[in-house]
C-alpha cells in the first residue's frame, strides 16, 4: 500500500482476494479481483491497493491495474447501478419487500391519511377540454320559481312546486318528444287533478322516472323517504349517495340491494334482490331508444357491457386500498364532468348544454329544438326541499362550494350516457396486484438510490424531490389522460410514496448501523 487504508476496505479486498486464489486464479487475477469487491461495495479505495511485481532487474514497479472486466462495468453499468454494494442487494430487495407488505396492509385497514387529498387535487387540475353534455337538459324549480307560484299555487305536503305547475311543466315538456324525463323530486301523497291523469296514462308515464331512498343508518336521513304512492316501482330509482369519510361523493351506485328492515314504514323496495339507482334508470331509458342500453351479466352482476363500453364495478376484496363500506350492490367511481364558468372557475354546474327554471319553460312558446330527444332532469337547488347540497372534489378550489343533488345526479347520468355515446373515458382503479407491483417497484427504486447518497443530505433531497415529483406527474398522466383506450387511471400517489421514502429510510438506517457495529469491531 502507498497510503493507508480503512479496514472495510481493506476486508473487502481480502475476501476478493484469497478467493480468487482459492479457486486456483493467478495473483495478478486475484489482486484484480480484490479491487473489483472494494469497488462494488461502494468504497472508494479500490485505487489504494497496489501490486508490487518484480521485473529482471530487480527493480520494482508500482502499477494500479486496470481490469478489463471493469471497463466492460464502466461500458454496461449505469453509475447508480454500479454502486449499489453486491452484499446489499438481498438487504435492499428484503427491505423493500418488507416496506410493500406493511403499506398495503395500512391501506387495506383504511388508515394511510393524504390519499383522498391528492385525488381531489388530480381532478381539479385537470384541463378544461370538455364540453357540456349536449344530451342534457336541466330545469331547476328555484326560489324565485317557489315564490312566484306559491301565491296562486301553495303546494302540499312541503312540495316544492303544487300538482298543478308540475303538470304544466311536464305537459309541456312531453309534447316535445324528450326521450325521458328524470324528476329529482320526492312526493308524498298521491297526484291530484290534471297530474294525476297524466302519470296514469299508459302514453306518457313511461317516459317519466322518479326517485325514493333507502334509510341511510350512517347517516341523518335515517327513515329514507318512500317513492311517489302512484307511481309504479318499475318507473323509480334510489338517490341515495355515497360519501367518503371525508363527507365527498367520489362514487355512484349502480344498483343497492334492498334493505332487510320488515318494521320500517319506508316503502322503496322492489320485489328484485338489486335496485337500480335514479341515475342508471334514467341512462338506461335514453340508450334503449337506441337499443345501446347496458346488458348486467355475472352471479354478482360483475359485468355491466354496452358495446365497447364496460362499467368496472369497485371490489372490496380486489381493488382494495379505498376504503368501501359493506355496499350490497354495484358502485364504480365518478368522473366529473365540468368547464369554466363566466368568472374562469371550475364549475359543475355547466354540466347540461341549457339549464332553464320552471318559468322560463312555462313562458317559452317553442321549446322543441332544445327538448326533442334530450334527457331531462327537473329537481330544486334550494336548501331545505328535496335536495341536499353534497361536497365534492371541487367544493375547495373550485365553484362551488357544496353541490345540490340535482347537478350531481345529473353527472351521474352523464356519464353513464357518454361513455356509450362519446365514448367518454371512465375513472377507473387497478387491480389489487398491479396495485402492489407499483408499491414494490417503488420501493425497490427508493431502496436503491437513497442509501447512495445519505452522506450528501442536500443531494439527497434533491434525488428524493426529483423521483417525487416524477411519481406525481406519471399518477397525474394516467388520471387525467385515457393512456388506455376508454380508460383514466386513478394510481394512488401515497402508497407509491411511502413506499419509496420508506424503504430508502430503512436501508439508511441499517447502513449506518452497519458502520457504526464496524467501528467498535
Amino acid at each position: 500500500m502507498n497510503q493507508a487504508i480503512s479496514d472495510r476496505a481493506a476486508i473487502e479486498f481480502a475476501v476478493g482476494f484469497y478467493d480468487a486464489l482459492g479457486a486456483g486464479r493467478s495473483i495478478e487475477f486475484a489482486y484484480n479481483w480484490g479491487c473489483i469487491a472494494i469497488r462494488m461495495e461502494g468504497i472508494e479505495e479500490h485505487f489504494t491497493p497496489v501490486l508490487l511485481k518484480k521485473e529482471e532487474n530487480n527493480k520494482v514497479e508500482i502499477f494500479v491495474s486496470n481490469f478489463q472486466e471493469g471497463e466492460k462495468l464502466k461500458k454496461f453499468q449505469t453509475q447508480w447501478l454500479r454502486r449499489i454494494p453486491r452484499r446489499s442487494i438481498f438487504t435492499t430487495l428484503g427491505a423493500s419487500v418488507g416496506v410493500t407488505i406493511l403499506v398495503v396492509l395500512v391501506r387495506l385497514l383504511g388508515i394511510l391519511p393524504g390519499e383522498f387529498f391528492f385525488f381531489n387535487q388530480m381532478m381539479r387540475v385537470q384541463p378544461v377540454i370538455e364540453k357540456p353534455d349536449d344530451s342534457l337538459l336541466i330545469v331547476q324549480i328555484t326560489l324565485d320559481d317557489i315564490k312566484y307560484y306559491f301565491k296562486k299555487y301553495p303546494p302540499k305536503n312541503s312540495s316544492s312546486l303544487a300538482d298543478e305547475i308540475l303538470y304544466q311543466l311536464l305537459e309541456k315538456l312531453l309534447k316535445s318528444n324528450p326521450r325521458v324525463i328524470g324528476i329529482d323530486n320526492y312526493r308524498y301523497a298521491p297526484a291530484e287533478g290534471n297530474l294525476k291523469k297524466l302519470i296514469n296514462n299508459e302514453q306518457t308515464n313511461d317516459h317519466l322516472i322518479f326517485i325514493c331512498k333507502f334509510p341511510d343508518k350512517d347517516a341523518s336521513d335515517k327513515e329514507g323517504h318512500s317513492p311517489p304512492p302512484d307511481v309504479p316501482i318499475e318507473q323509480v330509482g334510489l338517490s341515495n349517495f355515497l360519501t367518503d369519510r371525508d363527507g365527498v361523493i367520489r362514487r355512484q351506485i349502480i344498483e343497492m340491494g334492498t334493505p332487510e328492515d320488515p318494521e320500517t314504514k319506508n316503502q322503496c323496495r322492489n320485489k328484485e334482490e338489486l335496485m337500480d339507482s335514479f341515475s342508471f334508470k334514467v341512462a338506461q331509458k335514453y340508450l334503449a331508444a337506441e337499443k345501446k342500453d347496458y346488458k348486467i351479466y355475472g352471479k354478482e352482476h360483475e359485468n355491466i357491457v354496452s358495446g365497447k363500453t364496460f362499467l368496472e364495478p369497485l371490489n372490496i376484496d380486489m381493488q382494495g386500498g379505498y376504503s368501501l363500506k359493506n355496499l350490497n350492490g354495484t358502485q364504480i367511481l365518478l368522473n366529473y364532468r365540468f368547464a369554466a364558468d363566466a368568472k374562469n372557475n371550475r364549475s359543475l354546474r355547466n354540466i347540461a348544454a341549457r339549464t332553464y327554471n320552471v318559468k322560463q319553460i312555462l313562458d317559452t312558446k317553442e321549446i322543441k329544438d332544445f327538448v326533442q330527444d334530450k334527457i331531462v332532469m327537473i329537481g330544486t337547488p334550494v336548501v331545505g326541499y328535496d335536495s341536499p347540497s353534497k361536497s365534492t372534489p371541487f367544493s375547495i378550489g373550485g365553484a362551488d362550494e357544496q353541490m345540490s343533488g340535482l347537478f350531481i345526479q345529473a353527472q351521474m347520468v352523464s356519464q353513464l350516457v357518454s361513455a356509450v355515446k362519446d365514448e367518454r373515458p371512465l375513472l377507473k382503479v387497478m387491480h389489487i396486484s398491479y396495485d402492489m407491483l407499483c408499491i414494490l417497484v417503488c420501493s425497490v427504486i427508493g431502496g436503491a438510490i437513497l442509501p447512495q447518497l445519505y452522506k450528501h443530505p442536500q443531494k439527497l433531497l434533491i434525488a428524493g424531490g426529483i423521483c417525487l415529483g416524477g411519481l406525481y406527474f406519471i399518477c397525474l398522466v394516467f388520471f387525467i389522460y385515457p393512456i388506455i383506450p376508454r380508460t383514466k387511471l386513478w394510481i394512488r400517489l401515497v402508497p407509491t410514496a411511502v413506499s419509496f421514502v420508506g424503504s430508502g429510510a430503512v436501508r439508511i438506517f441499517l447502513e449506518l448501523k452497519s458502520q457504526k457495529n464496524s467501528k467498535f469491531k
